[in-house]
């Protein structure tokens, strides 16, 4: 189990890496945008917090460090405290105004400021009753009142800020402005809602084990939920910034299609009339190999063809007798018309 933790772990530490590394370069065009500037602290946390969940760099760090145990402090203030904080405020700033998000915010920073305090406390007195130096601190002593009552309250703290997420997302999900926005905001609620499902895991554990009922070994969860609930978080937060790429790539792609399947009657046009091209493609190889502003080639695409029939005065030579008639003078419409049409072409 230890090695699919070290796996899981530090695959959701790099994609919250790479998260945090792509926010931060929109940090230098937008430095007064205190939502970005709080979602790359928060996956900046995240990534320390994961990294030092994987248990083999866990008993590394703690042996370098010289403190037993110190890792899981770690892991609980960078990625409860912190990294919840940081999605927290960031998501207040998206769905409230600027006064209201701003006040939300001291309060969110001053609770999570009390629990980190309180979870050190507890870590201190937890440590007199630890004897040995343990690769899974929480599993191995959560037996230990002091423990349990740490790992308890650390739990419901971090559920409360999941749920608080989740909450927050499905409701301005319907509403907020941006279809990427609105996208994200239900990516990031499936992800905290996955993470519960660690943080349920963890408190039947030990109430179990406090009852001294037996369960069954369960401890696949952990990783399960994680390894899930972390990546849809991270893309949850990050579409805004980067969903209105893959929008413009699509029209792109889109576009190209349409160019190069306009292709066959276009060329037949162009060799009875040559003077319809503007800029014509030294050779098909070179035509494929047109990437640069699509869009206009597109468009200058269809004029040429619509003069090359308007210079034929006979669209019959060119166009096929099944090919459908055109309803719509929209671009779009007319660019799929003519597409069916060159079709047709390049069947005859």
């Amino acid at each position: 189990m230890d090695q699919i933790k070290d796996w899981t772990f530090l695959s959701c530490a790099a994609t919250c890496l790479a998260a945090c590394i792509y926010m931060s370069l929109g940090l230098r065009r937008n430095r007064h945008d205190r939502a970005l500037l709080m979602l790359t602290s928060a996956f900046g946390f995240k990534f320390v917090s994961l990294t030092l969940s994987a248990p083999g760099v866990a008993a590394i760090a703690d042996q370098l460090i010289g403190i037993p145990d110190l890792t899981a402090l770690g892991v609980h203030l960078f990625g409860g405290a912190g990294g919840s904080t940081g999605i927290l405020v960031a998501l207040g700033y998206w769905t409230y105004p600027t006064d209201r998000a701003r006040r939300r915010a001291v309060l969110v920073f001053a609770l999570a400021a009390v629990v980190a305090g309180v979870l050190i406390s507890l870590w201190l007195a937890a440590g007199s009753a630890v004897s040995v130096q343990s690769g899974n601190y929480l599993l191995d002593n959560m037996g230990l009142p002091e423990v349990a009552v740490y790992l308890v309250l650390y739990t419901v703290t971090f559920a409360a800020g999941l749920l608080e997420i989740l909450v927050l997302c499905v409701r301005y999900a319907r509403v907020a402005p941006g279809v990427w926005l609105r996208r994200g905001l239900r990516i990031t609620a499936i992800g905290a809602a996955v993470y519960l499902l660690y943080c349920a895991h963890r408190l039947i554990g030990v109430i179990a084990l406090h009852l001294r009922l037996e369960l069954p070994d369960l401890e696949f969860i952990t990783p399960l939920c994680i390894g899930a609930g972390v990546p849809l978080l991270a893309i949850g937060l990050t579409l805004p910034a980067w969903g209105a790429k893959l929008t413009t790539a699509s029209v792109w792609l889109r576009d190209y299609r349409s160019y190069q399947a306009l292709y066959p009657l276009w060329r037949e046009l162009y060799d009875q009339v040559p003077s319809i091209a503007l800029d014509p493609p030294r050779s098909r190889i070179a035509d494929l190999l047109r990437f640069r502003e699509i869009g206009y080639h597109l468009c200058r695409r269809v004029i040429e063809i619509n003069d090359g029939r308007l210079a034929l005065r006979s669209p019959t030579t060119v166009v096929p007798s099944q090919a459908p008639v055109r309803s719509s003078s929209d671009l779009a419409d007319e660019v799929e018309w003519l597409v069916q049409m060159s079709r047709g072409t390049r069947a005859a």
